[in-house]
């Protein structure tokens, strides 16, 4: 790829939407001399009169932050105290300000509500608007819902190349919109553990999780999103299943909440709070089935949780509730299970009889990151 600046815009302000888009930062990093990508303090919230100043003066008062994570450059910017349609107008202004500043050649925008490009910039910028997952699902309040239907409308009309991570989003917005969408998955690279550095890792949290029987196995839900999941389906069948087994299990499970803990105290249930890349990559490596329980709704019915793909990855079986973007991908490593408390039991007991084959690797090396940036490429070289 060449040495392009690209600008990546988060999906919202809120922190839970934001991972497609730090993928992609993390992912162009490595090919592109420079991605900044936008990320909002919500603990900082100012006036919206200070964004009149001149972006030297935002970054001298420090009311922008800059700093390097990962070889991406940041532009911490503070939250607006003001109503979500003037935030809309203010931050316009300020990404016309951030584009000629850092010469960005290439705009990737993710966002469904703060983030519109500017009329001004569209010509001296590649412009790709990102639709990642169904907003439009999420939202219940019916003058939010609106407004982020325009938005999304507008921004689509505007874009040199609308891209999705969703084969049915692009379906559902093709007829919508009439307009073009290009397919771009949700993709990631995982550092696989050879046998000695599994052993080590095994050893390390089997004596951190004070797990004494070595032939414990684990069954784990990790990475998932915070909206559509289901874990209450998973914790029910996990509780019953056990006494069908006839080996010892654990069940580990990442959440930010220790709320549901207080429901299901359970010696063979482990709650844990992931603090880094690394701590959750050696959870997806002792494990030895995966699950990914969503709920049933439009929302889930519409997107791929990229655990799904973390899991295959790894090599590891992963039980799933079906949806119908899942139907579209052909997953061999996926266990499907309707979202019945039987059927997830039936599920579990199944995966852990299985084991992984090699001829798997094909289906799930698609979601390699070397995939997006073949794409990435062309569009490029094909230009406006």
């Amino acid at each position: 790829m060449d040495k392009k600046n690209f600008l990546i815009l988060p999906n919202s302000i809120y922190e839970e939407y934001h991972n497609r888009s730090e993928q992609i930062s993390i992912i162009l990093a490595k090919e592109a001399k420079n991605v900044y990508l936008i990320k909002i303090d919500n603990s900082n919230k100012i006036e919206a009169v200070l964004f009149t100043f001149p972006f030297n003066r935002l970054l001298e008062l420090n009311i922008i932050k800059t700093q390097i994570d990962d070889k991406v450059n940041l532009l911490i910017i503070p939250d607006i105290n003001c109503d979500i349609y003037q935030k809309s107008e203010h931050y316009s202004k300020l990404l016309e300000t951030i584009i000629q500043h850092y010469n960005i050649d290439v705009v990737i925008n993710s966002s469904f509500d703060f983030f519109s490009i500017p009329e001004s910039v569209l010509n001296k910028i590649y412009y790709f608007y990102d639709i990642s997952e169904d907003y439009l699902e999420i939202e219940d309040q019916p003058v939010n819902k609106a407004f982020i239907s325009h938005f999304i409308e507008t921004e689509l009309y505007k874009a040199d190349y609308n891209i999705t991570s969703s084969k049915t989003l692009s379906y559902t917005y093709r007829q919508k919109y009439w307009t073009d969408f290009i397919y771009l998955p949700n993709t990631i690279d995982v550092e696989y553990a050879e046998e000695p550095e599994y052993l080590y890792i095994k050893d390390k949290l089997f004596a951190n999780y004070k797990i004494e029987n070595y032939n414990t196995k684990i069954l784990s839900v990790l990475d998932l999103p915070l909206y559509g999941r289901n874990l209450d389906l998973i914790l029910k069948a996990f509780i019953n299943v056990k006494k069908r087994l006839d080996f010892p299990v654990k069940l580990i499970i990442s959440t930010q909440t220790n709320i549901i803990a207080k429901y299901y105290n359970d010696k063979d249930i482990i709650f844990e709070n992931i603090v880094s890349d690394e701590q959750l990559r050696e959870l997806f490596i002792i494990t030895n089935v995966g699950a990914v329980p969503l709920a049933h709704c439009k929302y889930t019915d519409h997107s791929l949780p990229v655990a799904l793909i973390e899991y295959g990855l790894f090599h590891k079986i992963v039980i799933s509730t079906p949806t119908e973007e899942l139907q579209h991908h052909h997953l061999p490593h996926i266990i499907y299970a309707s979202p019945e408390q039987q059927k997830w039991e039936d599920a579990i007991v199944w995966a852990f009889s299985e084991n992984w084959k090699n001829l798997w690797d094909t289906s799930v090396n698609f979601y390699k990151t070397s995939s997006f940036i073949t794409v990435m490429n062309r569009l490029l070289m094909k230009g406006k």
